[in-house]
């Protein structure tokens, strides 16, 4: 009996393999408050893409990119260093622990410099990445619901900056549910402002009947119940259904050319669009529960 509670005993203590990976860990700070968190990318791109390899033409190969040195020829990555050209042809090589030494405790952390209005932010400012912040152990996870549970009572978003990817990078930090998100942010110096491009548009004012129509469609296209999830990519389902067709000697179904009604002018065009009414297709994406397309629907839709 004593030794089966002694592998019982081991079996329970077993360390889980963590079921994410962080892609960053430091502390946050706001004001005196500090306390460790990890970020977790939100975005799994493997879910929506296909990855194609660059084959041979001739005989179907794959075609592999080497390391190679003019003078020993192919090189194994652990040979391989990093070095700042600083004449051409010389370089200085450069240690990755000597790059992490120049970094300060404060670039080490996430810091909130100031909170602000969530629609005080313009949305070009999102760099598109997107990630989960978690408390880093058990004792940050009470300074973590704190200032989560703080921001969400007073509808604000924290602006600050952390070292990421070997920049010092500006970030958004907002309170969803019971977490926190941080998107990351392009700087002002960093984009063209729309200014920059009303050289380019011409300086006359629409016609207010041609704006007045143009109300009435985005009033017939507005959505009281939006549903994200809704949305489906049909482009990446065709392309599975092009490779399994391939894959098993079948010809792959050909889509139908969507051509765009004929129209006269402007109001022309906004007039038919307001007859023509939310294509059916459209409202049955905007469905809260859409339903899946079986193999045969989606062939009748290809066809």
């Amino acid at each position: 009996m004593a030794k089966s509670k002694t592998k019982t005993a081991t079996k329970n203590t077993k360390k889980r393999r963590p079921a994410h990976h962080a892609g960053w860990k430091g502390q946050l700070r706001c004001g005196l408050v500090t306390f460790g968190v990890q970020a977790f990318n939100t975005a799994v791109p493997e879910r929506g893409e296909f990855h194609f390899h660059q084959l041979h033409d001739i005989c179907h190969s794959r075609i592999h990119y080497q390391k190679v040195c003019p003078i020993h020829g192919e090189v194994a990555l652990d040979e391989i260093v990093s070095g700042f050209e600083y004449q051409p042809g010389k370089y200085i090589e450069v240690e990755p622990d000597e790059l992490e030494s120049l970094r300060s405790a404060g670039e080490r952390s996430l810091t909130i410099h100031e909170f602000i209005s969530p629609d005080e932010l313009d949305p070009m400012y999102y760099d598109g990445r997107m990630y989960c912040l978690l408390p880093d152990g058990e004792a940050a996870g009470e300074a973590y619901a704190v200032l989560q549970a703080a921001m969400r009572r007073q509808n604000t978003d924290g602006i600050g900056q952390a070292l990421f990817s070997g920049r010092q990078q500006l970030v958004r930090v907002r309170a969803v549910g019971r977490m926190l998100m941080m998107a990351l942010l392009h700087y002002a110096e960093q984009l063209k402002t729309p200014e920059e491009w009303e050289g380019e548009l011409s300086r006359s004012r629409p016609a207010k009947k041609s704006v007045d129509l143009a109300v009435q469609l985005i009033q017939s296209f507005t959505s009281k119940d939006f549903d994200f999830g809704a949305y489906e990519d049909d482009y990446r389902q065709r392309v599975k259904e092009l490779i399994d067709a391939k894959r098993e000697g079948r010809e792959p179904a050909v889509v139908a050319v969507e051509e765009a009604p004929a129209t006269v002018n402007l109001m022309d065009a906004l007039r038919k669009s307001l007859e023509r009414g939310r294509r059916p297709a459209a409202q049955a994406r905007r469905r809260k529960t859409p339903r899946k397309r079986t193999a045969a629907s989606r062939r009748r839709r290809a066809s």
